[in-house]
């Protein structure tokens, strides 16, 4: 059973091999590598972490058979299961992954346009969404989410809009459109929920993320600080942590800012040493303080320890 690669290493070695950003950003250890058996992936898109500790990885684009894998904490392997493709042969591509507070799994896939509802053991619940721009139809979902009360929220990346459903797949709403003012969405990609039930959207197009409350009243926005810590020009993946700060995955870099949008700190440098990614998609934060990064380009989930302040800038600022 594949494990933590790397064991625990000083936040000092992590900035000596990546130009970390941070005296309390520790990288823990890795897990993963190119293939198509257990703990082995073909390009992790999403991640997301359970309840229980477990984090839900989705293995997007593994072209023999697409799947949700789940390991524990430590990078050991727990289990997996197959998205079969439909009966005329089109392929399923797992994007957004989230996981409900009583555990159930949602997956956004963005190749068939549907959501699919799985219990932790990998049984199909039900699923919802057709291809098209109404209430509850697709253009490539991508950023999956939920909020404490268990309604999801799916970043519609085709049709520039957020959809809010409940647990089981009712439609609740949406809000977005193209273009660049305020609420207005271009190529959004992730989505987080955070405390009161703020929303961060990845609105990746714009080099911005956006802030709305549950029903999709916009609060705030901040843009992507650029090459000074990155450069995250281009924001993907967006998740929230226990001290409500907000991480967001940029080109070859993970940034943390306040809720409100200050910069904390940075880490992170294009390669495959520990901290170090190519083409870092999705992210997760655990009630620990640990962070998991899908460092899609080298085929590997990342983790890294958030101990708290102070911080440190990084390289560049």
């Amino acid at each position: 059973m594949p494990r933590l690669l790397a064991p625990l290493v000083a936040c000092a070695a992590l900035m000596a091999s990546a130009g970390a950003a941070s005296a309390s950003i520790g990288f823990v250890g890795q897990w993963g590598s190119l293939g198509d058996g257990e703990g082995e992936f073909g390009g992790p898109v999403d991640l997301a972490t359970a309840p229980a500790g477990e984090v839900v990885v989705g293995d997007t684009f593994d072209n023999r058979a697409p799947s949700i894998q789940t390991f524990g904490g430590d990078g050991g392997f727990l289990r997996r299961w197959a998205l079969s493709p439909t009966e005329d042969g089109a392929v399923p591509r797992p994007g957004g992954i989230a996981v409900g507070p009583s555990g159930t799994v949602y997956v956004g896939d963005f190749a068939l346009n549907r959501i699919q509802r799985f219990a932790p053991d990998g049984t199909l619940l039900g699923e919802w969404g057709t291809a098209g721009s109404g209430p509850g139809q697709f253009a490539a979902p991508w950023g999956v989410a939920t909020d404490a009360q268990g309604r999801v929220y799916v970043v519609d990346y085709g049709n520039s809009r957020v959809q809010r459903f409940s647990a089981e797949g009712e439609f609740l709403g949406q809000w977005g459109s193209f273009g660049s003012r305020r609420g207005q969405l271009r190529a959004p990609t992730f989505i987080a929920v955070g405390r009161r039930g703020r929303v961060f959207v990845a609105d990746s197009g714009n080099s911005r993320i956006q802030v709305f409350d549950s029903r999709g009243r916009y609060a705030r926005a901040w843009a992507s600080p650029g090459r000074r810590v990155g450069p995250p020009d281009f924001p993907l993946g967006v998740a929230t942590g226990r001290d409500g700060g907000v991480y967001v995955v940029g080109t070859t870099s993970v940034q943390k800012y306040t809720a409100r949008g200050r910069l904390v700190t940075s880490w992170g440098a294009f390669g495959s040493g520990p901290g170090r990614f190519r083409n870092p998609q999705g992210i997760a934060t655990d009630a620990a303080g640990n962070v998991y990064v899908g460092d899609s380009g080298n085929d590997r989930v990342q983790k890294f320890h958030d101990a708290g302040p102070p911080y440190r800038r990084g390289r560049g600022r």
